[in-house]
């Protein structure tokens, strides 16, 4: 019956300790860590669901694209479906470094007319603040705009980009036309 009673006061201590952490910041300094390594991944939105999704790295993030989709990642206007494959058609990818850097985030649509009006979109959060340089396929044209839904200063229209000059790192919107 004694050790029932030394038992009690020591899960009741731990458990006001773990408390205490808690509010002291332990717990924020675990979702810093993840948001960090979120930093590393490159992510991919699908135009035609509204929908993101971010991976280990490009090349998992490829995969995984015409895995779920069941289609085939291109970048050409031009390119045919092989037995009624379906074409998902990378309209841009932004990059984390200059140059067209490591990690990246793909725009993707299964229309080859997307280019033919306007959209502007937020990146994810894992990717706000982050691209430094963009790539446009399908005869599109990307601009980056530090502020969300396209407001504040911006890159030119462009078809590529290597350095995003005046908003690598702090674009928060981009526009593809």
């Amino acid at each position: 019956m004694s050790r029932n009673r030394i038992r009690r006061p020591a899960l009741v201590l731990a458990a006001l300790t773990a408390s205490l952490l808690l509010v002291l910041g332990v717990a924020p300094a675990r979702a810093a860590v993840a948001e960090e390594s979120a930093a590393s991944q490159s992510c991919w939105f699908d135009t035609d669901t509204d929908t993101a999704q971010c991976f280990a790295d490009t090349p998992t993030m490829n995969a995984a694209i015409e895995a779920q989709t069941g289609g085939q990642l291109v970048t050409d206007a031009n390119a045919r479906p092989a037995g009624g494959v379906l074409m998902i058609y990378t309209v841009a990818r932004f990059y984390d470094g200059v140059n067209y850097g490591p990690a990246s985030f793909i725009v993707t649509t299964t229309s080859a007319t997307y280019c033919t009006s306007s959209h502007t979109l937020n990146f994810t959060p894992a990717w706000d603040d982050r691209a430094s340089s963009y790539q446009s396929y399908l005869g599109c044209q990307t601009s980056v705009w530090v502020g969300y839904g396209g407001t504040g200063a911006s890159t030119p229209f462009a078809t590529n980009d290597p350095i995003m000059s005046g908003v690598s790192n702090v674009g928060s919107s981009y526009t593809i036309t």
